[in-house]
């Protein structure tokens, strides 16, 4: 991550005091000495509930704070970056053009420059370098004639380096030259050796921890520092897939290495620029050495972009006209942009359902905010005087005030957030409660729920009681009177992975998930019969209810190995099912469990479910197109053989149950049994990323939604008149489409 805000992921330390040290070793597992990538390995800031309110300042009181993104938010954000390439369809250009607005992309005109790399993790340690197997290295100095050797080791003291040589890293060393230096070590290597080896590389020897390949040079600063003086191209071989996860590009995010190749280029040359080096860990950006040692590379995102960098167009916030753009990024902006540099933008391919940081909620102790800040003595509360105005609760904080029994303190969100090592400067700080964060004295109590058939070692065990982690709407709350019949514009809903419903035509709203557990992570939405209601279900399990809609259970508390995908309601909504990537069917109230393909381990990833009619089947949908059918639920045919553009997105069954349809995420339509084809999207030459489909009113047409909201309608769907999500104020991706019927 480039920039200089003082984040979570800048002071991994502060982790200790907020999650303790077994959390701490999940987010930066346990490389030995070496500063692991932001993104390994999971999620340690998973969303829980807000604590109740209270205003006990007894033994164990914390403080619950909520918020957005990971990061300082200026300029790209990485999983929006990947969200936009394997959700959106966007290419590497329309992924920087809408992050770095008032820049323009340009190649290099000069010859590939080098970079000089300060190594922090080598301060004031003695500069120790190996050769390669088979090859030889170069020590040289001003005024002095060059050595030659198979490992060089040089010391500082006294405004003096002394040069030793020796067989390996670990000596014994002779004394070889003394120098005013700087030493430059480089390898020796030509012929086979170089053909066999590679010319440029050689190793650093760090004492305690596992040598380092470099290519380029290493020098020997006599102020204590080493630099790795490399060539551009093989430095950002180095960071890209340090910085992000090489393994995008086989989930689809290739445009997204893409477009963090070119942000990592044009902030290097800037901000070597600008001060003549640039580090090698987040304070600028993370760069391991050659790729090679720790994982899979992202050579091509690197070669198809090769000497690509933003250019500051005249008059942009971003720098003199021509320059090279100093492109920041950070690890997710919560679903907006901080602005500075880069006009602020929404973010809505921040919300994919695969990153853990969108949204966050952690509990801060009592004692931890006194030793934050003492002046103010035993914390009573914390205020927000000004926010940005951008995104969820009116954005990132700009000034705010913390008060405790001894007086105030006034700062800002970006100082309150690097004293506690909070994630980002977006957040709000929630109510004292009193005793363990995990162990609440007040909880929610859902409806009572029927008896739930799951086959043992299958679906979830069947509760009572809402977990205190998910907020419940109770049922019939702003129940609506249905509106009559009224034809095929009767409406639909609209959900984004914020929990925010839309509303369109007919469908009352009800409430949405904003501000509860599942803010930024729900991926499914279902209606009741009468549609009175809604459910909407996150990615961990959860469950809430709204309007007429009764709460009968969540797969919250289960830490399910995959996400659910998908949700349906029986027909008389009296229960419902979720379903997992992973084809996972958990069953509550009424709903009955036919089958799943948990446990078969069947290589196929899950993304959407349906039952049959009478609610005595259902059939799973695989992202390759290939169906999975339970109970009563027929096979009709399926284009798991198929070469598919698109993976498969969605399936809906046609109104008696007889057939289906497959919707790919191109908006390709493909109908088997007595389903009956309407239409699709590439048939109009229309290009969008499609997330949900939905049958209308009477089954006789459906609805398709894409990620930025827009919904398409096929057969006898009629978009409600006047009416469009895209007038819709949605804070994240899209992810659901519910269609309203008219009660007869």
């Amino acid at each position: 991550m480039s920039g200089h805000f003082t984040s979570l992921r800048r002071n991994p330390v502060f982790l200790v005091a907020l999650m303790g040290t077994a959390a701490l070793a999940s987010v930066l597992g346990t490389a030995g000495a070496e500063q692991p990538p932001w993104w390994a390995p999971a999620p340690a800031l998973a969303a829980v509930a807000p604590a109740p309110s209270s205003t006990s300042t007894s033994t164990g009181a914390t403080v619950q704070i909520s918020g957005f993104g990971f990061g300082h938010g200026i300029g790209m954000g990485q999983w929006g970056a990947f969200g936009y390439a394997s959700e959106f369809g966007w290419s590497y250009q329309e992924i920087l053009a809408h992050y770095y607005g008032g820049t323009t992309l340009g190649t290099l005109n000069a010859p590939e420059p080098d970079v000089t790399v300060h190594l922090v993790e080598l301060d004031g340690r003695n500069t120790i370098a190996a050769a390669l197997a088979g090859a030889g290295l170069v020590a040289s100095w001003p005024g002095g004639a060059p050595a030659a050797g198979a490992a060089f080791e040089v010391t500082r003291a006294d405004g003096v380096e002394a040069v030793y040589s020796s067989a390996g890293c670990a000596g014994p060393w002779r004394e070889v030259a003394s120098t005013p230096g700087p030493v430059t070590i480089a390898s020796a290597q030509d012929g086979e050796v170089a053909a066999s080896v590679g010319s440029s590389e050689l190793q650093a020897c760090i004492p305690g921890a596992a040598a380092r390949i470099y290519q380029g040079e290493l020098v020997a600063q006599p102020d204590g520092q080493t630099q790795n003086v490399v060539g551009l191209e093989d430095y950002i071989d180095g960071v890209v897939p340090a910085e992000s996860p090489a393994g995008w590009a086989d989930e689809g995010g290739e445009a997204a290495l893409e477009a963090q190749a070119v942000a990592a280029r044009s902030y290097a040359l800037a901000e070597v620029a600008a001060e003549g080096e640039i580090c090698d860990n987040t304070y600028c950006q993370m760069y391991l050495g050659l790729p090679d040692q720790y994982g899979l590379t992202a050579d091509a995102a690197v070669a198809a972009t090769a000497g690509q960098v933003l250019y500051c167009n005249a008059g942009s916030a971003c720098g003199p006209a021509g320059s090279v753009a100093l492109a920041e990024y950070s690890a997710s902006t919560g679903g907006y942009t901080a602005g500075g540099a880069f006009p602020p933008v929404p973010d809505l391919g921040d919300s994919v359902a695969a990153n853990p940081v969108h949204s966050w909620s952690v509990p801060v102790a009592l004692g931890q905010l006194g030793t934050a800040f003492p002046a103010v003595g035993t914390f009573e509360s914390a205020y927000v005087n000004q926010r940005n105005g951008r995104g969820q609760i009116g954005g990132r904080v700009e000034q705010m005030t913390v008060v405790g029994t001894s007086g105030s303190v006034a700062l800002t969100g970006a100082q309150f957030a690097a004293d506690l090592g909070l994630p980002s400067d977006w957040f709000e700080v929630g109510a004292l409660a009193p005793g363990s964060p995990t162990s609440p004295t007040t909880t929610t109590t859902a409806p009572a729920a029927p008896t739930t058939t799951v086959p043992p070692g299958t679906g979830p065990t069947t509760s009572t009681t809402a977990p205190s982690s998910i907020a419940t709407t109770p049922p019939g709350l702003a129940a609506a009177t249905p509106p009559g019949r009224l034809g095929p514009d009767d409406g639909y809903w609209v959900a984004d992975a914020e929990g925010d419903v839309a509303a369109f035509g007919q469908a009352a709203s009800y409430g949405s998930a904003v501000g509860t557990a599942l803010g930024g992570q729900v991926v499914a939405m279902a209606a009741t019969p009468d549609y009175r209601g809604y459910w909407l279900a996150g990615r961990d399990g959860g469950v809430l209810a709204f309007g007429d809609a009764h709460w009968y259970g969540s797969a919250s508390h289960l830490h399910m190995r995959q996400p659910v995908v998908a949700m349906a309601s029986t027909g008389d909504g009296g229960g419902y099912w979720l379903v997992s990537r992973n084809g996972g069917v958990f069953a509550y109230g009424d709903a009955i469990y036919y089958g799943s393909l948990g446990n078969l381990h069947v290589g196929q990833t899950i993304v959407g479910f349906t039952p049959t009619a009478d609610g005595r089947g259902y059939w799973l949908v695989s992202s390759t197109g290939a169906i999975f059918a339970f109970g009563d639920a027929s096979f009709y045919g399926s284009v798991g053989d198929d070469q598919l553009a698109q993976p498969v997105a969605g399936i809906v069954a046609s109104a008696d149950g007889r057939g289906y349809f497959l919707v790919a995420r191109d908006g390709g339509v493909f109908a088997f049994g007595d389903a009956a084809f309407m239409g699709s999207l590439p048939s109009e030459r229309i290009r969008a990323r499609v997330v949900g489909v939905a049958p209308n009113y009477d089954g006789s047409g459906y609805y398709v939604l894409d990620a930025n909201g827009k919904v398409f309608a096929f057969g006898d769907a009629v978009v409600p008149k006047g009416l469009s999500p895209d007038s819709a104020v949605l804070g994240g991706r899209a992810v659901a489409i519910v269609c309203h019927r008219s009660v007869l």
